[in-house]
């Protein structure tokens, strides 16, 4: 159904004020969807880390838990290390 004829239909059935409304909230619907769309476009791509990086904790790769590909809260890159690990080797070495 297009929007003319949703339109069309909703102007026999309920009466033009009725309908005005009807469209106002589809107008919001879309806009939210748009939105939302955005927001996916702007979310962080995550690539898998080189596997020498100097950001990967070289270290955890012999545990069983230490080949999790994480993402740094501080630089936001990707690094390879322990599975609760929040901070690459390069910024938990170098905190203030």
């Amino acid at each position: 159904m297009t929007y003319e004829n949703l339109f069309n239909y909703m102007a026999r059935e309920h009466g033009l004020n009725l309908l005005i409304e009807e469209m106002q909230e589809i107008e919001k619907m879309v806009d939210l969807d748009r939105q939302q769309e955005e927001i996916k476009s702007n979310e962080v791509t995550r690539i898998i880390p080189e596997f020498d990086s100097p950001k990967n904790w070289t270290q955890d790769r012999n545990l069983e838990n230490g080949n999790y590909t994480n993402v740094c809260i501080r630089c936001k890159s990707a690094f390879m290390g322990h599975k609760r690990r929040v901070l690459c080797f390069e910024c938990a070495n170098k905190l203030d």
